[in-house]
């Protein structure tokens, strides 16, 4: 009897339970499309069918369509869309690691931040301070440019394009093999973003950034 009920107790501890439509905490809350299965031995919750995971730590919505986290520890989302402090985000897969406060995106990337949107194959996001690091090509069309890579910082609409890069100017298209571009936007008196370029870089910027740069 003794070794029957250890038995049952050892499949009960193992099982996914699916638990309700929604949970709420603190900081945390999911919405789940239709289930959400949660493993008591590990921790780990799944919401095959996708749904919407809010941590206001990080200051995060994630809508996706499969999802699994475990709070305080990580997210792990496929078909995800982003919100964040540092824009929007649209990536085929993202990993978000709640220790550490950082996300990861993998496969075709597309980025908006203020009215700079850019597109990339993977990208590292520090949430606070909402750093973004690109290391594969980035593509924007309006400003019009491609860089070997960016780092950017959406507090201060400050960045750097990484060489190679070309980047078009209206008449002008500044292009370097070697050097950094510093990119800055901001909006105008009349709501409009501007975009400003130098390749004399600011020294607090690049002091700030650097640690950031591939």
């Amino acid at each position: 009897m003794k070794l029957l009920l250890k038995t049952i107790l050892t499949l009960l501890v193992s099982m996914a339970f699916v638990v309700g439509p929604a949970q709420s905490f603190a900081a945390f809350s999911v919405e789940p499309n239709t289930t959400e299965q949660f493993d008591i031995v590990t921790g780990i919750s799944e919401l095959p069918d996708g749904g919407k995971v809010i941590d206001r730590d990080s200051g995060i919505t994630i809508i996706g369509d499969s999802v699994r986290y475990k709070e305080g520890e990580f997210i792990e989302v496929i078909g995800a869309t982003v919100d964040g402090n540092f824009g929007k985000m649209i990536a085929p897969e993202i990993a978000v690691d709640l220790v550490y406060n950082t996300l990861s995106a993998f496969g075709e990337v597309e980025l908006t931040t203020a009215n700079l949107t850019i597109n990339t194959t993977d990208l590292y996001i520090y949430l606070d301070p909402s750093i973004m690091i690109a290391y594969d090509k980035v593509v924007s069309l309006d400003p019009p440019f491609e860089s070997a890579g960016a780092v950017l910082d959406a507090e201060t609409q400050q960045g750097f394009l990484l060489p190679s890069y070309t980047y078009q100017d209206g008449l002008f298209l500044l292009r370097s093999d070697t050097e950094k571009l510093q990119l800055t936007w901001f909006s105008d008196d009349e709501g409009k973003i501007v975009f400003e370029t130098t390749d004399d870089l600011d020294a607090e910027v690049v002091s700030k950034l650097s640690p950031y740069t591939p």
